[in-house]
C-alpha cells in the first residue's frame, strides 16, 4: 500500500513527516529521510499492536444488475470454440 506523506520544514532546520487519516500520524527529525522513517515505525507499530486495514466498496446506491443469457445451441461462434475446446482436451489427454 503506497500512502502519501507530505514532508515539510519546520523550526529549527528540522523536518516533520505526516500522513493523514485514517493514521493522522507525525513525526519529527532532523532529515526528511530520518523523519519519513520514524513515521514508517509508528505507521508499522500501529498494525502490529492490532489495527487492521480494511477496505470496502461502496456505489452511489444504484443496485448493480446482471442479465444473464443463455447462448444458442446452434450460434456458430460458440461452435466453434466447444470443438477447439474439445480438440485442445483430446490433445491433453494424449500427453497424459
Amino acid at each position: 500500500m503506497h500512502l502519501p506523506v507530505l514532508v515539510q520544514p519546520i523550526e529549527g532546520g528540522r523536518f516533520r513527516a505526516r500522513v493523514g487519516e485514517p493514521f493522522a500520524l507525525s513525526a519529527e527529525a532532523a532529515t526528511p529521510q530520518e523523519a519519513t522513517k520514524l513515521l514508517a515505525d509508528q505507521l508499522e507499530q500501529c498494525l502490529r499492536s492490532g489495527s487492521v486495514l480494511s477496505s470496502i466498496t461502496i456505489t452511489n446506491g444504484a443496485t448493480a444488475h446482471f442479465d444473464f443469457v443463455p447462448v444458442p445451441e446452434d450460434e456458430w461462434f460458440f461452435d466453434a470454440m466447444r470443438e477447439g475446446i474439445a480438440e485442445n482436451r483430446a490433445r491433453e489427454e494424449k500427453r497424459s
